[in-house]
């Protein structure tokens, strides 16, 4: 019998984890991120409908909690460089704080100058949108030219649904977006990257 050899060169790893609320309390970040945004008109980067803060980098007097919270992700990011084959820590480059209302969402992009791009859920819920992480456009046709098989090494997208507490990581040339927020519920988040 002849033995076949799998290799995988091209995977794209995803790493998702939570921080417990006894840990990081995600109802007091959310009121520092409504501080925020009635001090700031913000800005519009990929987000449709709605308010994304300025970057915010390094630690902040002024944002204590979430400076605090973005201290403790780049103590967890260890093990996800190691996997990364990245043999030294990267640092937090920055961040920005998502609010995003019913019928908001957030176009694909994706995070240039940083190595690893992640996002924290502050408030979400299954209706708020999930994150949607896509293949290239080539992949796609080439499977969809000869396959109908739909598993991890042909679906041309892959979505999470966020969840308060949840932290997704990736790697920042994944294109992605998030999908219309269906709650009458805010999503909120902070997005991070981190690089050299």
């Amino acid at each position: 019998m002849i033995r076949i050899t799998r290799e995988e060169w091209w995977a794209t790893p995803i790493w998702y984890f939570y921080i417990p609320k006894t840990q990081i309390d995600p109802n007091l970040i959310e009121k520092e991120c409504y501080k925020e945004q009635s001090n700031s008109k913000g800005r519009v980067k990929s987000n449709v409908h709605g308010w994304q803060s300025e970057d915010i980098i390094g630690v902040d007097k002024n944002r204590p909690l979430i400076s605090n919270l973005l201290k403790e992700i780049a103590l967890m990011t260890s093990p996800v460089l190691k996997d990364l084959g990245i043999p030294k820590e990267l640092e937090l480059t920055n961040a920005w704080i998502n609010i995003n209302p019913k019928n908001s969402f957030n176009q694909v992009h994706i995070h240039t100058k940083s190595v690893l791009s992640g996002v924290y859920y502050v408030s979400a819920n299954e209706h708020s949108g999930d994150i949607v992480f896509h293949t290239e456009a080539k992949l796609n046709m080439l499977y969809g030219m000869y396959t109908d098989a739909n598993n991890k090494n042909t679906y041309s997208s892959v979505k999470y649904k966020p969840e308060t507490g949840k932290i997704i990581l990736f790697p920042s040339w994944i294109p992605h977006g998030v999908n219309i927020n269906n709650s009458q519920e805010d999503r909120i988040s902070i997005a991070f990257n981190l690089g050299v």
